[in-house]
């Protein structure tokens, strides 16, 4: 269309109407600054999109093929080289465009005649040399070529190099002995060649050959006569040899007639090694036509490895493997073609053994169960979790000592319920300068064959390496391989006599961040800061300290009772989705972040994840009447602004029955489920601790559900109760969603993106005194402190010092007190007592709730 703006016409094309307007080629093609060897083009540009100009040419005279260039298309100009100097050329300039070529613009050009030197001298005769001078030829000058001659007689030509001067090339030439021409070699075999010359045609003595090994100066020379041909015998096989022809006349030896000559190749080619193991590996080739065996040297590179050998093999197969190699190491395999009078030269190949790995555990014969199998403490029914004892077996612990704690293992798995899949499985892992797991999680599936095969582990002393076995521990002991379970507690219990010869302080970390519980007992003059390193916190809770071996029983009852509490505790709920630093890679839409507590990871959720888990793996009886959810979580600037729900409960159609939802755009968060009507209810908080959640920092969510209120927290602040009707029953058969945007439908959608590191839900079902405890009291509790903020040091228990016996009803403990997403039937009222007797032990609540 046509606009006219202040008098002017304007053209708007669309992408459209392009196609329609003609492409002119290039224009005003001009041929410059010719010299004999190049021209020089340039040109107007041709219209459209030109990709590459392409500039063609070919001498008139027709004495070489056409020939072309590309120049790109933002380049109008182009340089012709190596021309033949004095010619006429026909130059054509083309565009080319995506989808072809435009017409060609063609042009001539000539380039100019090539002038020889100049001004030549002749002076300084002698009788036997003259000195030659001239003025340099224009143009880049490779070579002159001197022929000279007397007066009677057959010409001479000699080619010299480039001579350097200003205004004036000097050269002195002395009239020197003809050389043998055109040295020819033939006849090659795998120990001697033919060489062959064209003779001189003046009288001469004889000839003199020189061979020597390529690249080397071991010259050997001799007469061989007035002959044109000789065949050099002795040679090496596959190796190329400097030649050198030499015509010796009565007065002198003339200048050498150089070549090269090579022997067949008497080895073998594409050697290559295969079936690499640890402490083997195998090596073929291509065989060679005529051998008639192989010698093959093995040689490891460092002296220390073991496994050097030299052996000759027909020559029928081809390969040959090694055995008895050391593991990780560097080897070098070479293998020698043999003939009955000859052996080539040798061709290596390199390769490296493998690390050996880790033995699989071997289980030991099955052994009988002892004849009565102690019955499951009260505490421990139930429980369900997956258990690896990691003894110190060095030398400091002693062999007779070494046995006593195996039985003390042995009585601890003696109080569980069920071992197996269904309940506790349990592994032993014994450690002294590195760690081997002498039975996997999966092993036995029944207690007292478990128990009966600790008395078949050996003793194996060494050095103390508790950070190599904590590193075990957590990277093959806790492995699928070896049996570990999702969804149920990891519970390591770590039993050492002294400090550790290397750092434990990582792989410690490592386990517990994992969210695995880790009971560290030291035994005697044990590091007491290094066992709190190790186990998890509260240390009062999970470290312990016995004065000698026999000490065992005095710890014996809390230990085992602090373990069937963990294993009856609740599972975090990201493991449930996969969100865990050995599995998070495999969950599509989430990465891995630094977080900001306590070097914590933290996930980041993104808008192509869908985090979804079948109710069933997380609650599947569903959701009790009480309950709280606790989310640890940031809002980040490519949140959305949508609502969307953090947690989500639905059924098996997708169709939502409980969540928490978070609003940018209002700077609420909700709560909303079902009533018993099967109405959905919903109520907002609004307040200010509530507008701090979306200013970009990490903040902890509690939500508290009974079935007459809901109450939260934020950062451990109360913000308000607001009052629901009791909810009906949520679906077992659905799902729960982490991140499902409010807008999203059915089983697919999009997820809100955020970070996180914390989502727990937990069921309690027994607080002190019906309350949750005060804020000083748990977090003092939290950081196992004393009243007065004095760090709790566990005693030193032992026969002078038992351990204090609890007075608790711990069947009536184990079904007051439920952190586990499974519903347990409604426990007895608990008396006063029992509350104040398990007052201490609310800081596993706190521990999470943190």
């Amino acid at each position: 269309m046509n606009k006219t703006v202040s008098d002017r016409c304007y053209i708007i094309v669309s992408p459209k109407d392009r196609s329609s307007f003609p492409r002119t080629p290039p224009r005003n093609i001009q041929v410059y600054n010719p010299t004999p060897n190049s021209l020089n083009v340039r040109w107007e540009p041709a219209t459209g999109q030109v990709q590459q100009y392409r500039v063609a040419y070919s001498s008139l005279t027709g004495t070489r093929a056409p020939e072309s260039v590309l120049v790109p298309g933002n380049i109008h100009n182009g340089f012709l080289d190596n021309l033949i100097p004095d010619t006429p050329y026909s130059i054509s300039v083309s565009a080319l465009y995506a989808d072809g070529d435009g017409s060609p613009v063609t042009g001539n050009g000539k380039t100019l005649p090539r002038g020889g030197p100049r001004n030549m001298r002749v002076f300084d005769a002698t009788t036997s040399t003259l000195t030659i001078g001239w003025d340099h030829a224009e143009g880049p000058v490779r070579q002159y070529r001197i022929a000279y001659a007397p007066m009677t007689g057959d010409p001479i030509s000699e080619f010299i190099g480039e001579v350097v001067c200003d205004t004036l090339s000097l050269l002195s030439v002395t009239v020197g002995l003809l050389s043998p021409r055109n040295l020819r070699v033939s006849d090659e075999w795998y120990t001697r060649f033919r060489v062959s010359w064209d003779p001189v045609s003046a009288p001469v003595q004889g000839y003199k050959l020189m061979y020597s090994p390529q690249g080397t100066d071991r010259y050997v020379d001799f007469f061989v006569g007035d002959v044109a041909s000789y065949t050099l015998h002795n040679l090496q096989p596959g190796t190329t040899y400097d030649v050198k022809v030499i015509a010796q006349y009565t007065g002198g030896l003339s200048a050498p007639l150089a070549g090269a000559g090579t022997t067949l190749y008497l080895n073998v080619t594409n050697i290559e090694t295969y079936n690499v193991d640890h402490d083997t590996f195998c090596v073929k080739w291509t065989a060679h036509r005529a051998a008639t065996s192989y010698r093959i040297k093995l040689n490891p590179v460092h002296p220390s490895s073991k496994g050097q050998q030299e052996i000759t093999i027909p020559a029928g197969l081809p390969q040959y493997c090694f055995d008895g190699l050391s593991p990780d190491a560097l080897y070098t395999a070479t293998v020698f073609v043999q003939t009955p009078n000859l052996e080539g030269p040798g061709v290596s190949a390199k390769e490296r053994t493998l690390v050996k790995p880790t033995p699989a555990p071997t289980l030991p014969p099955t052994p009988m169960p002892p004849p009565t199998v102690p019955p499951a403490w009260a505490v421990c029914k139930g429980a369900k979790a997956d258990v690896v004892f990691l003894i110190d077996g060095s030398w400091s612990i002693g062999e007779e000592s070494f046995t006593k704690v195996v039985q003390f293992v042995s009585n601890v798995i003696s109080a569980f319920d069920v071992v197996g899949p269904s309940g506790m499985q349990v592994s032993f892992v014994q450690y002294s300068d590195n760690a081997k797991t002498e039975f996997r999680l999966n092993a036995y599936q029944d207690k007292g064959v478990a128990m009966s095969s600790l008395h078949h582990i050996r003793y194996r002393g060494g050095n103390t390496k508790t950070g190599v076995a904590l590193k075990h521990t957590y990277e093959k002991a806790f492995s699928s391989e070896n049996g570990m379970r999702r969804n149920v507690p990891k519970v390591v219990v770590a039993i050492t006599d002294g400090r550790s010869q290397d750092e434990v302080k990582k792989s410690a970390a490592s386990l517990q961040h994992a969210g695995y519980s880790v009971f560290a007992i030291g035994v005697a003059d044990v590091d007491f800061v290094e066992l709190q390193e190790i186990g998890s916190k509260p240390s009062d809770r999970h470290v312990f300290i016995v004065d000698d071996f026999d000490a065992f029983d005095t710890i014996k009852e809390n230990l085992i009772t602090f373990i069937c509490e963990t294993a009856t505790s609740c599972f975090r709920m990201l493991e449930a989705f996969n969100l865990t630093e050995k599995t998070y890679g495999s969950v599509k839409g989430v990465s891995m972040e630094p977080g900001s507590f306590n070097s914590y990871a933290a996930y980041r959720l993104h808008k192509n994840a869908f985090l979804t888990q079948p109710s069933t793996e997380i609650h599947p009886d569903g959701l009790p009447p009480a309950y709280t959810i606790i989310l640890m979580f940031r809002l980040l600037p490519d949140s959305p602004s949508e609502a969307f729900d953090i947690w989500q409960v639905s059924n098996k159609d997708h169709q939502p029955e409980t969540g928490i939802t978070i609003d940018p755009s209002s700077q609420t968060v909700s709560f909303y489920n079902k009533d018993e009507r099967g109405e959905t209810q919903r109520v907002a908080f609004d307040d200010r601790q509530v507008k701090s959640i979306f200013h970009g920092s990490f903040h902890k969510l509690h939500v508290l559900v009974s079935s007459t209120s809901v109450k939260l927290r934020v950062d451990c602040q109360e913000v308000a109760e607001k009052e629901i009707k009791a909810a009906g029953n949520t679906s077992s058969d659905g799902y729960q969603v982490l991140g499902k945007m409010s807008k999203s439908i059915g089983s697919k959608g999009e997820s809100a993106t955020f970070q996180f590191f914390i989502i727990l839900i937990l069921f309690l079902k027994l607080l002190i005194n019906g309350n949750f405890p005060a804020p000083d009291v748990r977090y003092r509790l939290q950081l196992g402190l004393d009243q007065q903020g004095q760090m709790l040091r566990p005693p030193v228990y032992g026969k002078r010092n038992p351990a204090p016996p609890r007075n608790v009803d711990t069947e009536r403990f184990r079904t007051q007190r439920t952190l586990c997403v499974r519903t347990r039937p409604e426990p007895p009222a608990a008396s006063l007592t029992c509350r104040q007797q398990l007052y201490d032990n609310v800081k596993l609540f706190l521990e999470l709730l943190a």
